[in-house]
């Protein structure tokens, strides 16, 4: 059986205790906490002003939001047209929820693959060694761990040549090392001590430090510095229209019986369409650009989701 570990690394000096191997880390969590949080209010802001592009546009706009706990993902957790939250409250709960969910069910919910915010490092102990690997699927994690002083990439793979730079017997060597690191299942979290460096946006905690403690500034105004730029949102939101009425015009050729593996082929036949219809994209981008609102203030974000609905006419569903 060959032997794949691209998360690999390890100390460049090796720490004399596992106190000293978690201080270390614990480095690491500080910039991958003040990473994720620019991703959180990203987020939040995109998903508060996509509800208002939603609107604008006269699409449905998502009255609810999943609840993990019930093992689900289509239950209401608060109908917006009956809630007295504000807009930006209730879409921080959201993706909060939706964080918890591509974590716990990511093989069912590609979708919320922006939402993911898990982080682990396990320590393997080895004879004079301590190794590492990573898990995470951001790559700008990925880069702060390999940028870190005291760490560096310790891959190891046999199913194909090593990399340049490295002999053949060095490579070998390496192999033991991961052998001896990875004793007999060879399964990571039987064999070292795992350290969840972020669980999911829950563990962020940027509402909650505000609700609770007050010692961070309102989160809505860090909100405000990450709104999508008009140009951005234009595209996407057109992207989306025409991917709708592509959707619509082919649902006799591609209905529900479309296999997982051919889902590829759908959407390379939609990007060959999408690039043939230059006209077409230009037309949909003028009207979107016409129709959506250009600037956001705070009161724009903290209005009452129920306030909202009645503003837009939007009614229970």
């Amino acid at each position: 059986m060959s032997t794949k570990i691209y998360n690999g690394y390890k100390f460049k000096s090796d720490p004399k205790n596992l106190k000293e191997a978690r201080d270390i880390l614990f480095k690491f969590k500080e910039q991958v906490i003040k990473h994720y949080e620019e991703k959180y209010f990203e987020l939040v802001a995109s998903d508060v002003v996509g509800i208002y592009d939603r609107e604008m546009l006269g699409l449905e706009v998502y009255c609810k939001f999943p609840d993990p706990l019930d093992g689900e993902t289509d239950h209401t957790i608060y109908d917006m047209t009956n809630s007295h939250r504000t807009l930006s409250n209730l879409v921080m709960d959201a993706v909060d929820r939706k964080s918890v969910i591509y974590r716990e069910q990511s093989q069912r919910m590609h979708e919320y693959f922006y939402y993911d915010f898990y982080c682990n490092v396990t320590i393997l102990p080895s004879n004079d060694k301590m190794f590492l690997m990573l898990y995470s699927e951001d790559k700008d994690v990925q880069e702060i761990f390999s940028y870190m002083d005291e760490i560096e990439e310790y891959c190891y793979y046999d199913n194909t040549d090593q990399p340049e730079g490295i002999t053949c017997e060095q490579w070998k060597e390496r192999g033991k090392e991961w052998d001896e690191a990875l004793p007999g299942s060879g399964v990571p979290a039987k064999c070292g001590f795992g350290l969840d460096i972020v669980a999911s946006a829950t563990d962020i905690s940027v509402p909650l430090r505000w609700r609770f403690t007050k010692e961070d500034p309102n989160p809505v105004d860090r909100v405000m510095h990450y709104l999508p730029k008009f140009d951005r949102r234009v595209k996407d939101m057109t992207r989306m229209i025409i991917r709708k009425e592509w959707d619509e015009a082919n649902k006799d050729k591609y209905d529900d019986t479309v296999k997982a593996s051919d889902y590829f082929a759908v959407s390379r036949e939609f990007e060959k369409y999408y690039k043939d219809n230059a006209d077409i994209v230009e037309k949909r981008k003028e009207e979107v650009s016409s129709k959506l609102k250009k600037d956001f203030t705070i009161d724009d974000m903290e209005i009452k989701a129920e306030d909202f609905c009645k503003k837009y006419g939007i009614e229970k569903r």
